[in-house]
């Protein structure tokens, strides 16, 4: 699957590992089945593209963007260029993965002389500004706060080359300039009044209830109904007890309340055919510890 060997941290507990199709696949050094209570954790705490269960996996920190500082993210090493997100270095060459991946090489010191011998020539003042202009070759591949951008390219974009994430949206500078291209100095760049990571990653706004029947406006839109304004002074529902079973069981049990059943008899038959799918759209059967009743 990679041209490098991973060494997953295991111990004597299992974990999830991804099978060639980048699925979460349970294993165990023990042989242990699967915990029924247990599922992949699919939050993407730091933006990088690789889900927690993804990044104990490799070793890599979930709550950092570029784990090893090497100007590429850990989403990128893995899913694009194949390379480490925990190695600085992941071939051993001496040179960062991101100057691998651009082709870029550091000038041989010796100039190709293989005498060893020093120049004497003098100085005309020719050179006078080599040293000024670097002639350090990884200045301009620098990347201070580890986003995913060089403190070169930060200067020309107006992002700060210290601060990973600029107009504090939640979203990497270089996240917002590769994937969701959007302003990275700029906490809102559509002026929506929601944060360009809220935009991202929750891109309907649930909007308001306005009558509290427990749909949203935008929902009885598409229900073809028409929020009226809410009858004065209604309590809030009680349950009888709590709902048990697959979630269908739970609904179920839930419209034996006449009250709920107004709303849910409309509603549910929507949300079971998406039943298969989790809050991010990865396919699944199981809902915890119960098979999917769609």
């Amino acid at each position: 699957m990679l041209s490098w060997t991973v060494l997953m941290p295991l111990t004597v507990h299992g974990a999830y590992v991804p099978n060639s199709n980048w699925e979460p696949v349970w294993f165990d050094p023990n042989g242990d089945p699967e915990p029924e209570e247990s599922a992949p954790d699919w939050s993407d705490f730091d933006s990088d593209l690789l889900p927690a269960w993804l990044e104990a996996f490799y070793g890599s920190d979930p709550y950092v963007y570029d784990t090893d500082g090497d100007g590429i993210n850990d989403g990128d090493e893995v899913f694009v260029n194949g390379t480490n997100p925990t190695l600085w270095d992941t071939d051993g060459n001496g040179i960062s993965d991101l100057d691998d991946f651009n082709g870029y090489y550091p000038p041989d010191d010796n100039s190709g002389d293989s005498s060893g011998s020093t120049d004497t020539t003098q100085d005309d003042g020719s050179n006078e500004s080599s040293e000024e202009e670097g002639d350090d070759p990884w200045a301009e591949h620098l990347d201070s706060d580890g986003d995913g951008l060089s403190n070169a390219y930060e200067s020309s974009t107006g992002t700060d080359p210290f601060d990973a994430d600029t107009d504090d949206d939640g979203l990497m500078d270089g996240f917002e300039l590769n994937y969701s291209i959007t302003d990275p100095t700029m906490w809102d760049t559509d002026g929506n009044g929601r944060s360009d990571y809220e935009d991202y990653f929750y891109p309907v706004d649930p909007g308001p209830d306005t009558d509290g029947d427990g749909l949203t406006d935008e929902e009885e839109q598409i229900l073809g109904t028409e929020p009226p304004p809410p009858p004065p002074d209604v309590p809030e529902l009680k349950e009888d007890g709590p709902l048990t079973g697959t979630l269908r069981e739970q609904m179920e049990q839930h419209r034996r309340n006449p009250n709920c059943a107004v709303c849910h008899v409309q509603m549910d038959a929507l949300g079971f055919g998406f039943e298969n799918f989790d809050a991010i759209g990865a396919w699944r059967e199981k809902d915890g510890k119960y098979a999917i009743d769609a």
